[in-house]
């Protein structure tokens, strides 16, 4: 499994590099991007794909609200994916909020 997220806010999307042979178990590091936060009650999507051939393999999918992204300058946590209603696992996610 050759694992990617996609981070949409808005109508911004950032896909994250594939990690080759990340299997079930993935770290990432120095992969990171700046939004341009407008409204904090806004949602920040999150849906995590597996790199394949011909199509990508939808894994799971999750939702951030921007309040708790810009909570204490940031997070650091664990949240749930799901598959139309279903847990699919769990992916660690770490952010820094910097306000204007």
């Amino acid at each position: 499994m050759d694992p990617y997220i996609e981070m949409t806010y808005r109508d911004e999307t950032w896909t994250s590099a594939p990690c080759m042979d990340g299997g079930k178990l993935p770290v990432w590091t120095d992969q990171h991007h700046e939004f341009d936060v407008k409204y904090l009650g806004d949602d920040f999507r999150f849906r995590i794909m597996d790199k394949d051939r011909f199509k990508d393999d939808f894994v799971g999918e999750g939702v951030i609200k921007g309040t708790a992204m810009a909570r204490n300058g940031g997070v650091d946590e664990w949240f749930v994916t799901t598959d139309k209603g279903k847990i699919t696992g769990e992916i660690r996610l770490k952010t820094v909020w910097h306000p204007k």
